[in-house]
């Protein structure tokens, strides 16, 4: 395959993909944000209310504090398991360094709460997880080094001598094991090249996938598409002369999304780049990931192609085992990477509360300020002044000015309107299970029976928890899996990292990529507060399990056994440093 077919291929792929996210997926994905923010429907009338409900957005921020709690509310995003016994020594480690990675290497939390926010309200949050060469050069000054030594960093092609001063040597005992007699004074720089592992939440107007792919393993084309400055491109180290003349492209700022994301900030004419300064002109990036026969043998290999502009000039080229890509969707659809988001669920329900809040409002208007018919000898400007204890002058001699001002009565309508809203909240919460009680207290559970409330707590509960285990199956467990691949693939030494109050020395090229991933989202065990309840019970029985086998010396329940048991309770209390407490 030639460059000028290679480049053609991308950009029918690109063009593909666009077209079908902006079209179908993007349209509701912007429709869902502005109903998320609460933005005008269009259908407002001047002079009429123009209310708006916010069920999507109650919905989204009801269930995100027990998702966040589930996976980000410890320092173990999840955990490494054996395949087989050459594994068992790694797996802890393994453990250690992923979650490491996650949340001190990256910002765990923010990534977290990025992708289940985009997820519960685009339909699909996006991990996006890759190595990165970390240079870092750092300055220091030596003394007493030896002409031996001198040579040993000049040799190293990691040192950079800047500065050297000979001085001779004080020591008459020392100079005599000098073959010049002579000591050196250095400054020095050294080079460290690091591999690290980099996690970020990708915005998914940012993603562009082909039509009607299964999964994202599966797709054919995959693609990272971001708005670059021609610094920022430069300092990745492409030719100056070659980014200079790629032309900006004006689809990714315009973009619907990107529109909605920002509305209620900014107008659409400030997402361009900053004029006049060609160093902050922004080009439009797309990291490819596409299967293509480059090679000619007549197989498919997956390829990394990055092209910029509108042109898709190729800055790069390499073939790769893996795409850095792992998604997050609430409502899973079956043979589809796109599922449905809570947002989907609700959006006609805001907008038939919407219609009805503003039909009652505009009733409450009207009934408050009812209209009048009145005589021509009514003054007009007094009439149209509507304010508390006003006077309205009749022009009239007779003492009984009754008949020149009648008032057209207007039926009250909320007696019918607020059933109608009660009735859209229950539908609501029949759909995405969120409920008035599992958002706090309602004034009317204490007349209901603890049976009751239980019932509705733990379908409330089955629900989040089921949403859990999707995004716990078919998100975390493979980004993890994915984290543990590109750290055994990138980081080439030891590495000494903090952990339990501890440091230890972790070097991942001994273990095994394909271990196994578990993600505990504690199903069926109800909230923090009652898993906590039920450790503390596990404790409890374990102390009487002591006394009756008379020691922690087995065989039910050893020193391991109630170390985990500690953690595990502490964990689902919300204290997070164990070792702080309890040696291991």
């Amino acid at each position: 395959m030639t460059d000028d077919e290679l480049t053609a291929l991308i950009k029918r792929e690109a063009e593909a993909a666009k077209s079908y996210l902006q079209t179908v997926i993007g349209q509701e994905r912007a429709d869902a944000l502005d109903y998320y923010y609460g933005q005008p429907m269009g259908n407002e009338v001047i002079g009429r209310s123009q209310a708006i409900s916010t069920d999507v957005q109650d919905v989204v921020e009801a269930v995100m504090p027990d998702l966040l709690e589930i996976f980000a509310g410890s320092d173990e995003v999840g955990r490494a398991e054996p395949n087989g016994r050459e594994d068992e020594q790694f797996a802890d480690q393994a453990t250690d360094m992923v979650n490491y990675v996650w949340f001190r290497d990256n910002n765990g939390f923010v990534v977290i709460h990025d992708a289940s926010k985009d997820a519960l309200l685009l339909k699909n949050g996006l991990f996006k997880i890759w190595g990165e060469e970390n240079e870092k050069v750092t300055r220091s000054s030596l003394e007493g080094v030896s002409g031996v030594q001198l040579a040993a960093l000049d040799a190293d092609k990691d040192v950079t001598i800047i500065e050297a001063e000979a001085y001779p040597a004080d020591d008459p005992a020392l100079a005599a094991y000098l073959p010049d007699g002579l000591l050196y004074r250095l400054t020095i720089e050294r080079k460290e090249n690091a591999g690290r592992v980099k996690i970020e939440a990708v915005p998914p107007e940012e993603f562009l996938i082909c039509e009607n792919a299964r999964s994202l393993d599966e797709a054919r084309y995959l693609c990272h598409r971001v708005s670059r400055t021609v610094t920022q491109l430069l300092e990745q180290g492409y030719p100056r002369d070659l980014i200079e003349d790629l032309p900006s492209e004006d689809d990714l700022p315009l973009d619907q999304e990107r529109q909605a994301r920002f509305r209620v900030e900014m107008d659409k004419g400030s997402f361009m780049g900053a004029e006049g300064d060609e160093t902050m002109r922004e080009i439009v990036v797309y990291e490819n990931y596409v299967m293509v026969d480059w090679d000619g043998d007549g197989k498919a290999e997956r390829r990394m192609v990055v092209t910029a502009g509108p042109g898709h000039v190729v800055l790069d080229n390499i073939e790769v085992d893996d795409h850095p890509f792992e998604t997050l969707t609430p409502i899973r659809m079956p043979h589809k990477v796109f599922g449905r988001a809570l947002a989907d669920l609700v959006m006609d329900i805001q907008r038939i509360k919407t219609t009805v809040l503003r039909q009652i409002l505009d009733n409450m208007y009207f009934v408050n300020n009812q209209r009048s018919a009145i005589s021509r000898k009514v003054i007009i400007a007094d009439w149209l002044v509507n304010r508390p204890g006003s006077t309205v002058r009749v022009d009239t001699s007779n003492p009984d000015v009754a008949g020149h001002i009648h008032p057209i009565q207007t039926q009250s309508i909320a007696q019918h309107g607020y059933p109608l809203l009660e009735y859209c909240d229950s539908i609501r919460e029949t759909r995405t299970g969120v409920t008035r009680m599992g958002q706090g207290l309602d004034p009317d559970s204490l007349n209901k029976t603890a049976t009751g409330m239980n019932l509705l707590l733990g379908r409330t509960q089955r629900r989040l928890l089921y949403i859990a285990r999707i995004f716990a199956e078919t998100g975390f467990r493979n980004a993890f899996r994915k984290t543990l691949r590109v750290l055994i693939a990138n980081q080439d030494r030891a590495r000494t990292i903090r952990v339990r109050n501890q440091w230890v020395e972790i070097n991942p090229a001994p273990w095994n990529a394909d271990m196994d991933v578990l993600i505990d989202v504690g199903l069926g065990t109800g909230t923090q507060q009652q898993q906590a309840m039920l450790y503390r019970l596990v404790l409890e029985v374990q102390k009487e399990i002591v006394g009756f086998q008379g020691g922690v010396g087995g065989p039910l329940v050893k020193l391991d056994n109630i170390y985990n048991g500690l953690k595990k309770w502490l964990a689902k209390s919300g204290i997070k440093d164990v070792a702080a407490l309890f040696s291991e």
